[in-house]
Order: C-alpha cells, then sequence, then structure tokens
C-alpha cells in the first residue's frame, strides 16, 4: 500500500497512477480527507478477427475436402465417404 500527500501526490502523479495501474492500494490524503485511487477497469470491445484462410469452394466449407501433406507440401484430398 502506499500512501501521499495530495502534494506527493501531485508532485509524483505519474508514479502513482502507475501504482494503481500495477493492482497496488494507492491512498492520498488531503487535509482530513482521505481518497482511494483504485484502477477502473474499462470494457474493451471484442476484436474482429478476420479470417487467415479465405475458403472459395463450397465443397471445401461443406468439409468434403482435407488436407494432405506430403512431400511436395500441402495439397487438398477428397475425403472418402463412410
Amino acid at each position: 500500500m502506499s500512501r501521499f500527500t495530495a502534494s506527493q501526490a501531485r508532485q509524483n502523479f505519474a508514479h502513482v497512477l502507475n501504482q494503481a495501474a500495477n493492482g497496488q492500494s494507492v491512498t492520498i490524503d488531503r487535509g482530513k480527507l482521505r481518497f482511494r485511487l483504485i484502477l477502473d477497469e474499462a470494457r474493451r470491445a471484442p476484436r474482429t478477427v478476420r479470417p487467415v484462410i479465405e475458403i472459395l469452394d463450397p465443397a471445401v466449407a461443406d468439409g468434403d475436402w482435407t488436407w494432405r501433406h506430403g512431400r511436395a507440401g500441402v495439397s487438398f484430398k477428397q475425403r472418402t465417404k463412410a
């Protein structure tokens, strides 16, 4: 826990904020008043992720094809119907 007077907090404002951001308890005294500084976690919007592979063939999207890895590299292989 860190404790500062108001003038100390003003002089070391960035340090005070860094301590609160790191999850440490910060108290600031100003006369007879005592303030607690806590981090308010802002909710971030979920990041939209673009697909790495774009599927152009409907047969691939339907799962009728799979991948085969060989000496020549990666290639498509038709799935056998069970």
